[in-house]
């Protein structure tokens, strides 16, 4: 009650502004209370601790889907961020790599990859030293997967085989299976992104054994298959694999957790399908509806993906100016993440396009 009253007395004297139920301070306010709070290190001390507590409760990290880092509010990630540095010198390192962990997803919703691998290399140095196995891994699965996106399959798979010898040491069952499962599915990402087919399908096929009756972790390994399928140019294979993922999510619709990164974007994968099966109708409306979560929550690395099938769907359909403004936001996107390969091929869209408008 004394805080409540407090806070409405600096409303009144305009130190401190108030948005809803959340309040800000003035930066004379949080100037004077940061000389306050040092004349009393034990007091300080508390106070950080709780304050360390709080932001960690807000970070959802689901032990049996941990590839997925959720944060239950964003407007305390910029805190969340001061946070992290804190830590460092005062916290402990559990603190940090739980708060790391937990920025993560905001991070990849604004489209912030470079902070993802500046956090995620100091934290996966810090697991390092404290000699750490799930966090080595967990933090190699991350740096793994920006690498792969952008193109350095090197590095990629480096992370990815460290991740893997990491999970192998662990003695629990469960997380060793679904780490396991995780990093030999993204190994056999690498291999099809190199092109050597045939590799790669036999990691996601010890991917695959791994998971063993865990219907998440065969959901997400299916979705490595249809992948595989797709980039041979087996469209009727690809769309049985992602079908098969989307009617497993689909079972499970009031299950939760759900990785619903996955789950929507197989909308996505069915919709460049549908496209190279000549359905650009049904590929435009199966894009929509993954555009729909991705555009609010997912990450910005799939937006783009989305954005460009949309762009190719909509020329296959004459739809010519929305084609050009989606390939526009869709090499935007590329080119800030640094998605090389990508962005390549977005660009060869684009100029096509504009060409096209142009005749």
């Amino acid at each position: 009650l004394d805080r409540d009253d407090g806070l409405v007395e600096l409303e009144k004297l305009s130190l401190v502004n108030k948005t809803g139920a959340r309040f800000s301070l003035l930066p004379l306010t949080k100037r004077y209370a940061e000389g306050e709070l040092e004349k009393d290190k034990e007091c300080e001390k508390t106070l950080r601790r709780r304050w360390l507590d709080y932001l960690i409760d807000l970070c959802d990290i689901v032990g049996e889907h941990y590839w997925c880092y959720k944060n239950k509010s964003y407007e305390d990630s910029d805190t969340m961020l001061n946070a992290i540095e804190w830590s460092y010198t005062y916290g402990t390192a559990q603190d940090v790599f739980i708060l790391t962990l937990g920025i993560y997803d905001y991070l990849e919703v604004i489209g912030d990859w470079n902070e993802i691998v500046r956090l995620s290399t100091e934290a996966l140095n810090l697991a390092t030293s404290a000699q750490n196995i799930i966090y080595i891994a967990r933090f190699c699965n991350i740096l793994g997967w920006i690498f792969l996106q952008r193109g350095d399959y090197d590095q990629a798979e480096c992370h990815f085989s460290d991740a893997l010898k990491q999970y192998e040491l662990l003695d629990e069952e469960k997380p060793k299976q679904e780490g396991m499962t995780l990093a030999l599915q993204h190994l056999s990402g690498v291999y099809r992104k190199k092109k050597i087919f045939d590799k790669a399908k036999k990691y996601n096929d010890k991917a695959l054994e791994c998971a063993n009756s865990n219907g998440d972790l065969k959901a997400l390994v299916n979705t490595s298959y249809g992948k595989l399928a797709r980039d041979m140019g087996d469209w009727e294979l690809a769309q049985t694999y992602f079908n098969e993922v989307k009617d497993w999510y689909e079972y499970r619709t009031e299950q939760s957790p759900r990785d619903e990164s996955l789950a929507i974007g197989t909308w996505g994968h069915l919709a460049i399908i549908a496209y190279h099966l000549g359905q650009p109708q049904i590929a435009k409306e199966l894009c929509l509806k993954s555009l729909e979560y991705f555009e609010k929550s997912g990450t910005k690395g799939y937006l783009a993906t989305l954005k460009h099938r949309l762009a190719l769907v909509e020329e296959a359909l004459g739809e010519y100016v929305a084609a050009f403004e989606h390939a526009k936001e869709s090499l935007y996107w590329f080119e800030h993440l640094g998605m090389k390969p990508d962005y390549d091929e977005a660009q060869i869209l684009l100029n096509r396009l504009q060409t096209r408008l142009e005749s």
